[in-house]
């Protein structure tokens, strides 16, 4: 990072003229979004604590940062330079969080090789002490996307369906690259989304289904507000692509296998093909009662639609033999066949 006051002078103020750039170059391609996004977060540390204006050079990034991002959210249509504004954002997210990490396993290693004290006796490692907390530490990236989120959630009631839809893709891009956030934040959060997934607008429903699964981790309950929410729309959203995106990002658990197993009868063919493809192999068999086992099979073998019944026979072959060691009695015993009707 940048010294502290030892920013180059023009660069605040060429800010107007660059990151402009950045975006502009980003819209032709996704080719070159990392290197776009390492060239932003290279400016966003050397704009770092630059004082001009009144404003910080941290602050000056942000205000540019937020006022090309505008210009796409504003946007009424839907455009392909549009949808790669979106994931520049995302990707921007991704490179700082990861620089974060980088960072902290620098100080880590650095606490590990440092020489112990001659006077120390007992030998205690105090390189954990050294670090303890470093998760947390509050750094220009973690600034930058706590603003980010916040200005976002505003979008989430944006009358023109297209802004709530891109506040909400980049949300849910940008998600698993947030590390540690403010708690107030991360309930703002969960309850902006939770309202967006009644939206009239199912692509909307979908990104805000796609975020939410991602918070899923943070709820103690696994029949918790997020959970039930995904739940919800996995039974009953009439939108076919909202119930998808929900069956493969819900955690898979005690509490919602059952109604993943319900996805069975779906009435979307591609819903059906995809619990048998996706969802369901990675999931060892044994943890589902013999009574779910035979329903399921009996479901996708006797399925009317013959890509998934192939989707079926393929996870038996490849998934469920697996899970039973290549041991076929062992499978056949284990789904009771001799008693099943």
């Amino acid at each position: 990072m940048t010294a502290k006051g030892k920013t180059k002078p023009d660069t605040v103020s060429s800010l107007r003229s660059v990151i402009p750039g950045i975006f502009d170059a980003a819209q032709k391609s996704i080719v070159g979004h990392r290197k776009h996004a390492v060239a932003l977060h290279k400016l966003q540390t050397q704009c770092y604590d630059h004082d001009t204006d009144g404003l910080t050079g941290e602050d000056a990034f942000n205000k540019e940062f937020i006022r090309n991002l505008n210009k796409v959210l504003g946007i009424k249509k839907r455009e392909p330079s549009a949808d790669k504004i979106v994931k520049l954002v995302a990707t921007f997210v991704q490179v700082g969080h990861e620089m974060d990490i980088q960072e902290l396993s620098k100080r880590k290693e650095k606490g590990r090789n440092s020489d112990k004290d001659e006077d120390d006796v007992f030998g205690a490692d105090t390189s954990a002490d050294a670090t303890d907390g470093d998760e947390n530490v509050d750094t220009v990236s973690s600034r930058f996307v706590e603003l980010l989120i916040r200005y976002l959630l505003q979008g989430f009631y944006a009358k023109e369906k297209m802004t709530r839809l891109r506040c909400c893709q980049i949300v849910a891009m940008s998600v698993t690259s947030l590390g540690e956030i403010d708690e107030d934040l991360y309930f703002e959060l969960i309850k902006k989304l939770t309202e967006r997934v009644s939206d009239k607008e199912s692509s909307i429903r979908m990104h805000a289904a796609i975020a939410l699964s991602k918070l899923q981790s943070g709820e103690e309950d696994e029949g918790g507000e997020v959970a039930e929410a995904l739940l919800n729309l996995l039974q009953n959203d009439p939108n076919s692509e909202v119930r998808r995106a929900v069956l493969l990002n819900v955690e898979k658990n005690p509490s919602t296998l059952p109604y993943v197993l319900e996805r069975a009868r779906d009435v979307d063919p591609i819903n059906r093909k995809c619990l048998f493809l996706k969802v369901m192999p990675p999931i060892d068999y044994h943890l589902l009662s013999i009574e779910d086992r035979e329903r399921l099979l009996a479901a996708g073998i006797n399925d009317r639609d013959a890509n998934v019944r192939r989707a079926c026979v393929r996870m038996i072959g490849e998934s469920w033999l697996t899970f039973a060691d290549q041991n076929l009695l062992e499978l056949t015993s284990s789904l009771d066949v001799v008693d099943s009707p």
